[in-house]
């Protein structure tokens, strides 16, 4: 089956896959459960969403040090997959799974063929391949969670797609603020740090060489700020306008992986931020943690994890040469 007749694949999949039904319909009946809360105000820059979903505990939760991963095996490896989970195959490297824990009305998991670690190869192949997923896949929103910054499974590369709803500031006209590099086929920005919560860049581009380009570029920078790390602490989103032929990416360099308030003993949240929470929906897999979230911990905590003002500089000096 081919990765465009995804909605069809998604609907066989539930079909056969109770449980994996069951969670969406929870996902999609949120809102008038009472699961689904927006703290932001009407005409806020900055929608933020707050979500029970008590079935990502385990991923919120997720111990990813070395020790813990070594003594587990890797839900991710075809032999370790549900036997009702079936997948499509993509450029025949990845396989596309329906997620059965979802987050959001359409959730899917594009896990790499082999099992090798979460990391952007040099030459940033991975890179072309989720531009070439998002076009495919036009209308969802592509991530990619780095090792340190909320990926479950680190050992495993894989993408996740999710429906744009739970993103609800991927599209946003007020993010772009200064251009920092143009070309024809692409520019990238920095964001507007009086609309953003936290500091980040977006490329907007109509072509994948160019693309490539200025990811390389603002990757180089961010790698020179913390040369000791295996590659950037990052999240990466993209979606793609089919009417502009237009793939924006949003690049979000972390500053940590999980807030102190998540190891807090006396006001512990399990707020864990990947990209979903980075862009818009935290995700709470406990009604305790819903019902102590407001909008100015929300604020905190994203800004807490986000990379410092400084840094962010830092990194646009580097990349201007100024």
């Amino acid at each position: 089956m081919s990765v465009m007749n995804h909605d069809k694949f998604f609907d066989t999949e539930l079909e056969k896959w109770p449980m994996a039904a069951d969670n969406f319909v929870r996902i999609s009946n949120s809102l008038a459960d009472g699961q689904r809360l927006t703290l932001s105000g009407n005409g806020s820059s900055w929608r933020i969403d707050k979500m029970v979903v008590n079935h990502r505990r385990a991923s919120v939760t997720a111990k990813t040090d070395p020790s813990s991963i070594s003594s587990r095996p890797c839900f991710l490896c075809r032999d370790n997959r549900p036997t009702q989970q079936s997948a499509i195959s993509f450029l025949d490297r990845y396989e596309i799974l329906v997620n059965p824990y979802p987050l959001a009305r359409r959730h899917f998991t594009i896990a790499s063929i082999r099992h090798e670690e979460q990391c952007i190869d040099p030459g940033f192949n991975r890179i072309i391949d989720m531009a070439q997923l998002a076009c495919e896949m036009s209308g969802m929103c592509i991530f990619y969670n780095g090792a340190r910054c909320g990926a479950s499974a680190p050992d495993h590369f894989h993408f996740q797609a999710v429906s744009t709803e739970t993103i609800p500031n991927i599209l946003s006209a007020k993010l772009l603020c200064k251009e920092i590099i143009h070309s024809n086929s692409a520019s990238l920005y920095k964001s507007d740090e009086k609309a953003t919560p936290f500091p980040f860049f977006i490329i907007e581009s109509t072509d994948n060489s160019a693309l490539v380009s200025a990811f390389r570029r603002l990757w180089n920078a961010l790698k020179s700020i913390n040369p000791d790390l295996p590659e950037p602490d990052v999240n990466i989103a993209m979606t793609h306008d089919a009417e502009s032929n237009t793939i924006r990416t949003l690049v979000i360099p972390r500053g940590k992986h999980r807030p102190a308030c998540y190891y807090s003993e006396h006001d512990k949240l399990l707020v864990s931020p990947a990209t979903v929470e980075m862009l818009g929906t935290i995700i709470c897999p406990r009604r305790e943690d819903f019902d102590r979230l407001t909008l100015s911990s929300a604020y905190s905590i994203l800004k807490e994890v986000g990379i410092s003002d400084t840094q962010f500089n830092l990194v646009i000096s580097l990349l201007t040469g100024e």
